[in-house]
């Protein structure tokens, strides 16, 4: 056998057993960092929504409430109001307000969220911001 070239098939198997084992450990944190990336673009547009409501609560005397017609995402109304440019589609995030609180007394209050329904990796993850400017974080994935 001298003079042999190449490989032999177990040698080759070996290799493309390693190499699958590194990619399944790889995959798993990549999408997590790619997700964590996502909660914190969601966290920066619900800042620009919380600016949003304060300027919206000095024009109007009150907040912003998206319409109680059970939709869970108001990204036109938003976007448009507190001329913001934010893209649900690209983030997978719905977004709403609620407001709490008698409208002229010290406890009126508004909450914005952004909720991830169904992010296979992070089902149900939500980021609030309260009037106070309080952001939170809840579910499976939060930095």
């Amino acid at each position: 056998m001298k003079g042999r070239k190449g490989f032999t098939l177990a040698e080759i198997v070996v290799v493309m057993v390693i190499i699958g084992i590194l990619v399944a450990a790889a995959i798993p944190n990549f999408m997590n960092s790619m997700f964590l990336t996502k909660v914190q673009q969601a966290e920066n547009n619900l800042r620009g929504i919380a600016a949003g409501q304060q300027k919206y609560y000095e024009d109007y005397g009150k907040y912003y409430a998206t319409p109680p017609s059970g939709l869970p995402n108001d990204m036109g109304a938003i976007n448009s109001l507190f001329r913001l440019n934010m893209s649900a589609a690209n983030e997978g995030f719905n977004y709403s307000c609620v407001t709490s609180g008698t409208q002229g007394t010290s406890n009126y209050a508004f909450s914005c969220s952004a909720i991830n329904p169904d992010n296979p990796t992070a089902a149900g993850t939500m980021v609030t911001v309260d009037s106070k400017g309080n952001m939170t974080c809840t579910g499976a994935v939060c930095p």
